[in-house]
């Protein structure tokens, strides 16, 4: 057993050693393909024929059954974004460190800094002056910001070359979309000039910027408010600043409150005649969010739908909703929501014209009955100005409700004695009396919550008389035949107040497509 391992041990050295030479002389050499030692081949040698072989074989086949000849595939054509991508922007993702002080001239700064970043760079020879600068793996195009600011220069990237030049005066068109009759073109107009002052070049002369219409070579602005334009003449920097003051003041000045109020009278019972319990009416309302204002209260709910406030004053009394409007406004604009009636009556006035004869004695007497109609608005006005926080999504409004109603009539002591209607009545002028209750409050919410403005109450009652026609009109009997009945009660006069930022982006709600579609008669589509 022993001497047959040894013996096939002995072989495989043996075979190992014959193939040694055979091995090298292939590395070595690059002749003979180690994979086909048995013919001697190279690797060249027995590539290509294989590839002999594997096309004959193939036109062979081709000629027996053409269907089996491979079909030619198109070579795809290449997207011009990778043939041709665009130039990068400037300085792209690039990181650079770059750093000088104020012993080397300008334009030398800017020359040695196109050396550094390999970017192809012309320098105005008007550039003077010198900077301070230390930028360590900063982008590229911060570290040109920050030269240009500091050099007080603008530039340009075009066809990759870097253009710095001196920042001198030029003219440019702002267009802007502010209302004729409204304050805000007075506004803009004075404060324009503080902001190109704010950034006014060194060496300068500044010109009289308080005048819109003036022009001494330097800064200035002029204003076309029939076309909505305003032109400022300055340089760069200046520009920059007077686009971000009228950016900012479009974005503030454009920016809306949609305004759903409803008014909502709940004739109390008399377990509340003293008013709503508000710390028990549920429905978000808390006593620890409100506070008296003017003998009212007001509440803010967060996350509350109206219609849910309204349902949880029910155990209070009847609620009745006298309005619900939705408005509109402008931020800083004021909004006026009016819910009132026309109270109409009339002033009554006789005159008396005498014509004597010679005698003295009068002959004829002319009597004159004039009526003049006066009116009185009767129900709630309220006024509402919003002013947006856009970066913390909250509304400051300045609330002014009036609540007025028809309280009672007075006679009118100058009403004609001898002046009768057609039933040999007199008749009086009633002057009708107006109770009114106003508030003015302020609040601030977030964006979708609702105010609540409460405690405005008045008293009701009523008399009626109810009888035969006619019989009811004989003295002392007509006692018989009529009846009188007398009511009175509290009412308190509650308004919600929901209000939601939005912007002239916000799509239409469904809601207000399926109105307009239900009752506008014209088959136009406006949204």
């Amino acid at each position: 057993m022993f001497k047959a391992s040894h013996l096939i041990k002995k072989f495989l050295y043996f075979s190992l050693i014959l193939a040694l030479p055979i091995f090298f002389q292939s590395c070595s050499g690059g002749r003979v393909d180690p994979f086909d030692i048995s013919t001697g081949a190279t690797r060249e040698e027995a590539f290509s024929t294989l590839l002999k072989n594997g096309s004959s074989s193939l036109r062979k086949s081709e000629k027996e059954d053409p269907s089996k000849a491979p079909k030619e595939i198109p070579v795809p054509k290449m997207s011009k974004l990778i043939v041709s991508p665009p130039p990068p922007v400037i300085g792209s993702d690039k990181i650079i460190s770059f750093s000088v002080t104020d012993q080397i001239p300008l334009k030398d700064v800017l020359i040695e800094f196109g050396r550094v970043v390999q970017i192809d760079v012309d320098v105005d020879p008007k550039i003077s002056g010198n900077i301070i600068l230390s930028a360590k793996n900063r982008p590229l195009k911060e570290v040109i910001d920050r030269i240009a600011t500091l050099g007080r220069l603008r530039y340009s990237y075009k066809n990759g070359v870097l253009h710095f030049e001196q920042d001198s005066v030029y003219a440019k068109n702002y267009f802007v979309d502010y209302l004729l009759g409204g304050s805000l073109w007075t506004d803009v107009e004075a404060n324009i000039p503080a902001v190109l002052a704010a950034e006014m070049s060194e060496g300068s002369s500044g010109g009289d910027l308080t005048n819109p219409t003036t022009n001494t070579g330097a800064a200035s602005f002029t204003s076309n408010k029939s076309a909505g334009i305003i032109t400022v003449v300055g340089t760069d920097r200046q520009h920059k600043a007077v686009s971000k003051y009228l950016e900012d003041v479009q974005k503030y000045a454009s920016a809306q409150v949609l305004i759903e109020a409803k008014v909502v009278e709940v004739t109390l019972t008399k377990d509340y005649s003293s008013g709503i319990d508000w710390s028990s009416a549920g429905g978000g309302f808390s006593a620890t969010n409100g506070y008296a204002a003017g003998g009212a209260l007001d509440i803010v709910l967060a996350g509350t739908e109206i219609t849910a406030s309204i349902s949880a004053l029910e155990k209070f009394g009847e609620t009745k909703t006298i309005s619900s409007p939705r408005i509109s406004a402008i931020n800083n604009q004021k909004a006026t929501l009016n819910f009132t009636d026309k109270l109409v009556y009339f002033q009554v006035q006789q005159t008396q014209s005498n014509t004597s004869t010679t005698g003295g004695t009068t002959a004829l007497v002319t009597s004159t009955i004039t009526s003049t109609k006066l009116e009185e608005s009767v129900g709630v006005i309220l006024e509402i100005v919003p002013s947006i926080n856009l970066k913390t999504n909250e509304i400051v409004m300045s609330i002014k409700p009036k609540l007025s109603v028809l309280s009672d009539y007075v006679v009118d002591p100058a009403s004609p004695a001898d002046l009768l209607d057609a039933d040999k009545n007199r008749v009086v002028n009633q002057v009708p009396v107006i109770q009114t209750r106003e508030l003015d409050t302020s609040a601030k919410i977030q964006s979708g919550n609702i105010i609540v403005i409460g405690g405005l109450m008045k008293d009701i009652s009523s008399n009626t008389d109810s009888g035969i026609p006619f019989l009811n009109r004989i003295p002392v009997l007509g006692w018989l035949f009529k009846s009188m009945s007398r009511s009175s009660g509290i009412t308190e006069t509650v308004i919600f107040i929901k209000a939601t930022i939005i912007n002239s982006g916000t799509p239409v709600k469904k809601i207000d497509r399926d109105i307009q579609k239900a009752f506008d008669p014209s088959k136009r589509e406006y949204f």
